[in-house]
């Protein structure tokens, strides 16, 4: 989303040393160039790069659909877009993978949110400020980085199973 891109496309255009993935919620083509004339780095789109390419881009725009949450396997942090919108989305792909997960101020909706918030797997966002300032730390203190995605990949693991909890509920009452 747009208020997601205009927080994140500064800070990376800034900040060497660090790549993007970006997975852009309309894919159009006049919503992609419009995306690519805003980042300042070597951008290539998944759709038409080889892998010898994309290793040696700074920025990848998955401009198809189906592979974010398998792409998430590659990053060391993850921005969740929606937060500034209807709503944050799955935060879950991400932290699954043990990174820290950062989304913006539209989340009251989705527990998970709240509880990676209250236990430090996830930082929050309202302004480019407050979006600098996580994503720095997160860039330069590895162990910060290392401390908050095992938080967030431990809350994932120790919720797992809520189907089988519901379904054993469920026949345990009907018997």
């Amino acid at each position: 989303w747009e208020p997601d891109e205009d927080l994140l496309i500064p800070f990376f255009n800034r900040t060497p040393g660090i790549k993007l993935v970006l997975a852009p919620h309309e894919l159009s083509k006049d919503r992609i160039t419009l995306l690519m004339s805003k980042i300042k780095r070597p951008t290539v789109l998944y759709s038409t790069t080889t892998t010898k390419e994309a290793a040696e881009a700074d920025c990848l725009i998955i401009d198809t659909y189906g592979i974010l949450s398998q792409s998430y396997r590659f990053a060391s942090a993850a921005y969740i877009g929606g937060g500034f919108g209807a709503g944050i989305h799955n935060i879950n792909e991400a932290a699954v993978f043990g990174i820290p997960v950062v989304f913006g101020p539209n989340y009251k909706k989705f527990k998970e949110a709240h509880d990676l918030l209250r236990l430090g797997g996830a930082f929050t966002v309202s302004n480019a400020s407050e979006c600098d300032a996580i994503l720095e730390k997160l860039h330069t203190d590895g162990k910060f980085l290392q401390i908050h995605g095992e938080i967030a990949g431990r809350y994932i693991r120790e919720n797992l199973g809520a189907t089988e909890r519901i379904y054993n509920f469920l026949f345990k009452q009907n018997n």
